[in-house]
């Protein structure tokens, strides 16, 4: 496979047409995030980019270099395609194919009073704090949290294109919300909390805080929910649910 730059991009149009458009898909093509690969500069016919876990395959599965293109597929990665390929997927791995459902939210009728009033929300004993290079590099280390930064270059290009704010106790990081991923105008939200610090509010309370700074900053807070509980959260926070759609992962 050849990996191509967003120099390139214009060659994969035609063969994105068949995919469900996202933000994420929006930063892999103009080159923020992620990698791009087809099968052939002049012709291609198969593409297959990703921006950390979100795969995105798509042109024409019977083409010479479809099944080279599966197997470059990470298992565990949700992958955005048609029922052509998931055939294919099928096809290739039997009995290992699962179907998640995802959840598509849009944030033109989020409300600053209701996100301030969520965001004031904390107990005493938490603070809340921007990733800076500090923090940046003590998420490295503590791995947990790793999505916060890991679609980024390196500080510098979070630095320059990011956005995120760490939840402390005792100045060690217990949750936050952070920028998964740039793209055009706005941000698609990544929010985790560590797993001895659940179910106290504070992914609400750091979501609404980033989402306001987002829209004090006319960025745009994109919600793209993986699960229902993350569903739930969206919708405390205000965000209008859209739409379900469907992803699929290669099971070991």
């Amino acid at each position: 496979m050849i990996e191509i730059t967003r120099k390139e991009a214009h060659l994969v149009w035609p063969l994105l047409q068949t995919l469900r458009y996202d933000n994420v898909l929006d930063a892999l093509i103009h080159g923020y995030h992620g990698t791009m690969t087809v099968d052939d500069l002049d012709k291609p016919t198969v593409f297959l980019g990703w921006v950390g876990f979100v795969y995105f395959l798509a042109g024409n599965p019977n083409s010479v270099k479809s099944k080279q293109m599966i197997q470059g597929i990470p298992k565990g990665v949700e992958i955005n395609t048609t029922a052509a390929w998931v055939k294919v997927l099928e096809e290739n791995y039997p009995k290992h194919i699962q179907k998640i459902t995802r959840y598509a939210f849009a944030a033109e009728h989020l409300d600053k009073t209701h996100l301030s009033n969520v965001a004031s929300g904390f107990q005493k004993d938490y603070t809340i704090a921007k990733i800076d290079e500090r923090y940046y590099h003590q998420i490295i280390r503590d791995q947990w949290g790793l999505s916060f930064v890991s679609n980024f270059k390196d500080y510098r290009d979070y630095q320059a294109h990011g956005l995120g704010f760490v939840v402390l106790k005792n100045d060690i990081i217990v949750a936050g919300a952070s920028s998964y991923a740039y793209f055009n105008g706005g941000y698609e939200i990544e929010i985790i909390t560590h797993k001895d610090y659940r179910n106290q509010g504070l992914a609400t309370a750091i979501g609404a805080h980033f989402c306001l700074v987002c829209l004090q900053t006319q960025k745009i807070p994109s919600w793209d929910a993986a699960n229902l509980t993350s569903k739930r959260l969206a919708d405390r926070l205000g965000f209008t649910f859209e739409y379900s759609y469907d992803v699929f992962i290669i099971n070991a």
